[in-house]
């Protein structure tokens, strides 16, 4: 009569250790209010699916945790979002406001009922790497072109020089570096300086002063080298690399650019450290058949060598896109703007002239610079992408932090349409651009 009611019990027992045992599964997947979020890293494909990026170790697919203080979590919902190696969709990106980081991507299921400071409904739009400008003049106030950058989807940005005596440079220099690093910005920030000039040709000095050319001075530059990333010039004022060695000495870029040198003097600058050209095919030597110049040497140049576009269909004619394209691959092309605003008015403006009709600056946006390269190279977004902000991030020495979206990488995002205007831009988590 009794094995009824041990029966029953038994049941009971097991009933109750089933829906606990439920609940504890269920919480261990995300677990916001006691200690994290339970993802996947590496190439496990049910998770979050981020191979480490830039070289890292493929971790395979281990799960781990990742703590998350839901009171400072930002989450994006809803849109696509272009990861390191591939597009995913029903995946939330989460933000830690508090260090303006990256701190997971999870799959939608794996976000249900987490409670956040901030979250951004975004259905319909990609979300990409936030855009970076290495070459731009524009001359507004800070946050007026904070805010201007950040409409265009970018997030980050080298203010850039124009040629002047050393004094005055100097002046400049100073100004922009209580700029550089600003994170009271309302928009992009400025990551440093690229020094345009004047070390350049006079034969190819294109809209710079020519009274303000000259030959290097290295001491002058390890003077006034801080916070400048990148500096172009001519090789052929520097004949004997002394310059190029102070370039690499301080951990600057080496750019050629307003260069009038040879195939031979640009092939030997390259393979003592150069790293880059500006603006390719403007302000320097041009690609002939017994003479193939600067152009030729940088679309022949090895990989890692990266060269400068200006795809405002203007200043290079759409056609060689595509030849750049092939030359240089997906990694080594850099889309810039070259830009030279007053005001955010002009943008739709044409591109500056001199008195005798010399191209000068653009009129360029770098959403448009994306949009003009996919249309004449029928590249993909994500290619354009790489040249818009993982290619400069590379250059510059940041890609273990920006020009990816991966975890710890700095929440600099671009949201665009199926169009690939810009509808939002967040720079270090927080939203600073909202399409009207």
């Amino acid at each position: 009569m009794r094995r009824p009611v041990f029966f029953c019990e038994a049941l009971f027992a097991f009933f109750v250790c089933f829906v606990f045992l439920t609940i504890l599964a269920s919480t261990a997947n995300l677990e916001a209010f006691s200690g994290g979020i339970e993802i996947s890293i590496g190439n496990d494909p049910g998770g979050m699916g981020v191979p480490v990026p830039m070289g890292g170790a493929d971790v395979g697919g281990v799960r781990v945790k990742v703590p998350v203080d839901a009171g400072r979590l930002v989450v994006l919902r809803g849109a696509r979002i272009m990861l390191p190696d591939r597009t995913v969709a029903r995946h939330c990106l989460l933000i830690d406001e508090a260090k303006g980081t990256i701190r997971a991507i999870v799959p939608e299921e794996q976000a249900e009922g987490l409670v956040a400071r901030r979250s951004y409904w975004l259905d319909g739009l990609t979300i990409v790497p936030g855009l970076i400008d290495i070459h731009t003049h524009d001359a507004m106030s800070s946050d007026e072109l904070s805010r201007f950058k950040a409409s265009q989807g970018v997030t980050s940005f080298l203010a850039t020089t124009l040629s002047a005596p050393l004094d005055e440079l100097a002046h400049t220099l100073e100004g922009l570096r209580g700029q550089v690093g600003r994170k009271d910005v309302p928009g992009a920030r400025m990551l440093g300086i690229h020094l345009e000039g004047p070390f350049l040709s006079v034969a190819k000095r294109g809209a710079h002063d020519e009274a303000a050319l000259r030959a290097p001075d290295a001491q002058w530059l390890r003077e006034h080298a801080r916070d400048v990333r990148i500096v172009t010039y001519a090789p052929e004022v520097d004949p004997q690399g002394d310059f190029l060695r102070t370039l690499l000495d301080l951990n600057i870029v080496p750019s050629i650019g307003h260069t009038d040198a040879t195939f031979e003097q640009v092939a030997a600058v390259l393979a003592a450290g150069a790293k880059s050209a500006a603006h390719l095919f403007n302000g320097m030597s041009g690609l002939q058949q017994r003479a193939p110049g600067c152009v030729g040497a940088m679309l022949v140049s090895n990989a890692g060598v990266c060269v400068e576009l200006l795809a405002d269909d203007v200043h290079v004619h759409p056609g060689l896109y595509e030849l750049v394209r092939r030359c240089k691959g997906p990694h080594d092309v850099i889309l810039v703007t070259d830009s030279l605003f007053a005001s955010p008015s002009e943008a739709k403006g044409e591109p500056l002239r001199l008195a005798d009709g010399t191209l000068a600056a653009s009129r360029l946006t770098m959403d448009r610079a994306i949009a003009n390269y996919r249309k004449h190279t029928g590249c993909d977004l994500r290619e354009a992408v790489l040249a818009a902000s993982t290619n400069p991030a590379r250059l510059l020495g940041l890609a273990d932090r920006k020009g990816a979206i991966a975890p710890g990488y700095d929440a600099d995002l671009a949201c665009l349409d199926e169009n690939g205007a810009v509808k939002r831009t967040f720079v270090a988590g927080k939203e600073v651009y909202t399409s009207p």
